[in-house]
């Protein structure tokens, strides 16, 4: 059985979630800290449609709003 771990995400991880980045934005998003679930909801967030805040009442925020803003400067692509 596969779990989420609740411990910061290394490199392989990041990758593994998000797509194959370079390693300079790989380092920042693991210099985050952030958890697998927390990447797991930055790739909902930057790859759902314009709708999801509205729909959810809320914003992505603190560790995943800073993987999302990441993630768009580098020119999100969910096909990665």
């Amino acid at each position: 059985m596969n779990s989420i771990s609740d411990k910061p995400a290394g490199a392989a991880v990041i990758r593994q979630i998000l797509g194959d980045f370079d390693d300079d934005t790989v380092a920042r998003i693991a210099a985050i800290g952030a958890t697998e679930a927390e990447l797991l909801e930055a790739y909902q967030w930057v790859s759902a449609d314009d709708e999801l805040g509205a729909e959810t009442e809320r914003s992505a925020t603190g560790r995943v709003g800073q993987i999302c803003d990441i993630l768009r400067s580098e020119g999100w692509d969910s096909e990665r």
